[in-house]
């Protein structure tokens, strides 16, 4: 107990600290200091230096400059990159299903289109909340698909420095119908009536079908592909290089004299998606 009183008074016990002139033994200057003011002095030091470090850190870019740390620039560069890395993965996507449907047209089937990937944009909402009527789902879908159409051809006129002439001249007894997946025109030319290419390309496909009859898609430049139907003989083979205007074949000839001359068929794609021939192409 006593060690104790002791040691708390030397604490508070003031030493004399002075700085004196060792050739002369002059005091030059001196001053009153306990312990606990030494001790005091230490932790506020060091109190200080502490705050001053974290706002250090805080508000500037100095832990940047330390290795394996990441500040806030670092912090920054990777959120871009997360959001960079997003993008690029959803134009990915998109090029995947364009190839995709680049792919099933050169088999002869219908590709997925846009329209089919939409879903109805209505919210999960309870069905005590709100009663939906059927006439209102239609109305939205077929908002939705003229939405994604007209997006579409935009962008396609917007893009394309190319001009379409006319594969066949003829009556357009069936419009580009995309809501009922009709994503061709039916045109009842002349018999015997030359069927050309509509713009510069490449022939990607060259085939007969027992239902669709002979079959031809040409690869255009800005991602065009140009789809004939229902046509006789043909002239071109896969890998071709064809030039606007050239003949691929003639329209179908009826069997009897009352029957009509077969229905010629063309469709138009645009990055994977079909758009209406009629608007680049003009027929009669």
């Amino acid at each position: 107990m006593k060690r104790l009183k002791n040691l708390i008074s030397n604490l508070f016990r003031k030493q004399r600290l002075s700085i004196s002139n060792p050739r002369t033994n002059k005091e030059l200057w001196y001053i009153m200091i306990s312990p606990l003011n030494v001790i005091m002095t230490l932790l506020s030091t060091a109190i200080l230096m502490l705050i001053g470090v974290a706002a250090l850190a805080m508000f500037t870019s100095v832990l940047d400059l330390i290795p394996g740390y990441y500040g806030n620039k670092s912090r920054n560069e990777l959120l871009i990159n997360i959001e960079k890395l997003d993008s690029m993965n959803k134009r990915l996507e998109m090029w995947q299903v364009y190839y995709d449907n680049l792919s099933t047209i050169l088999e002869g089937r219908t590709p997925q289109t846009l329209a089919s990937m939409v879903g109805d944009s209505t919210l999960n909402l309870k069905s005590d909340s709100i009663e939906r009527l059927a006439e209102d789902s239609i109305l939205r879908r077929q908002m939705e698909l003229e939405s994604i159409y007209k997006l579409n051809e935009q962008e396609a006129k917007k893009s394309r420095q190319i001009r379409f002439t006319a594969p066949t001249k003829g009556v357009v007894v069936k419009k580009f119908n995309p809501e009922n997946k009709i994503y061709s025109v039916e045109v009842q030319p002349l018999p015997d009536q030359a069927i050309c290419v509509v713009n510069d390309g490449t022939v990607v496909l060259s085939t007969w079908d027992p239902e669709k009859g002979y079959l031809l898609y040409i690869q255009h430049s800005d991602n065009y592909i140009s789809v004939y139907k229902h046509y006789s003989p043909l002239h071109k083979q896969s890998g071709d290089k064809v030039k606007a205007g050239d003949v691929l074949g003639y329209t179908g000839v009826a069997k009897h004299s009352s029957e009509k001359p077969g229905i010629f068929r063309f469709e138009l794609w645009y990055n994977g998606t079909p758009v209406n021939p009629e608007n680049y192409v003009t027929f009669e």
